[in-house]
């Protein structure tokens, strides 16, 4: 009796041991967002609260993303390949092989006046586990210079459940990294504020200049 009493009281001190491994490492799991992604950029506006020059603001859209256009995909989030993308475009047989890209809906806001270096993604993806990898190659991918005669200096991308946000700017036109905070604020729904909202995020915060 005191044999299994001592197996017993061996898995359940193991079991506390890993949940209290897992609660302590910081790691959030992703879950899917079940808010409308279409309405994340305009409420993000509305909380943004001087991260966007208030004179340009004025000029920003905001438009959903055909996400079956890969011509789309890859301007907006840098997914695919220009030679895989033009490939598909020469196509003669109807055999078109662009590889999915993974992104469910995605919404996009730029200028309307199409030259200032500004634009805000939010995607959701298809296959939550892999946020990290899609993530990865938005932020290695996307051409920072996609405007004529001008480019973007800093970029972000960051991730909230299957939610993934892209925000790329020049400090005249918008402070990135207060942008990040209110996407975080805005797509947890949390009451925390400042730097400490980061924390409702899921995975790294991508960072370029």
């Amino acid at each position: 009796m005191k044999k299994y009493l001592s197996i017993a009281l061996a898995i359940v001190l193991t079991l506390v041991a890993v949940l209290g491994l897992a609660a302590c490492s910081g790691e959030k799991k992703p879950v899917p967002y079940e808010g409308d992604l279409s309405a994340v950029i305009g409420t993000m506006y509305e909380k943004e609260n001087g991260a966007i020059n208030a004179e340009f603001k004025g000029a920003l859209v905001i438009n959903p993303i055909d996400v079956t256009d890969y011509w789309s995909i890859f301007g907006f989030l840098g997914l695919g390949s220009i030679e895989e993308l033009e490939a598909a475009d020469a196509a003669t047989d109807g055999n078109i092989n662009v590889p999915d890209s993974g992104i469910k809906e995605a919404y996009f806001s730029e200028s309307s006046f199409g030259m200032q270096p500004y634009s805000l993604v939010v995607a959701r993806v298809n296959d939550i586990d892999k946020v990290e990898e899609i993530k990865n190659e938005i932020f290695n991918n996307i051409d920072m210079r996609k405007w004529v005669c001008t480019a973007a200096e800093q970029l972000r991308v960051a991730s909230y459940g299957d939610v993934i946000m892209l925000v790329m700017s020049t400090p005249d036109f918008a402070n990135v990294d207060s942008l990040v905070q209110v996407f975080a604020e805005t797509i947890s729904n949390s009451q925390v504020t400042g730097g400490d909202v980061l924390s409702e995020l899921t995975g790294e915060v991508l960072s370029k200049g």
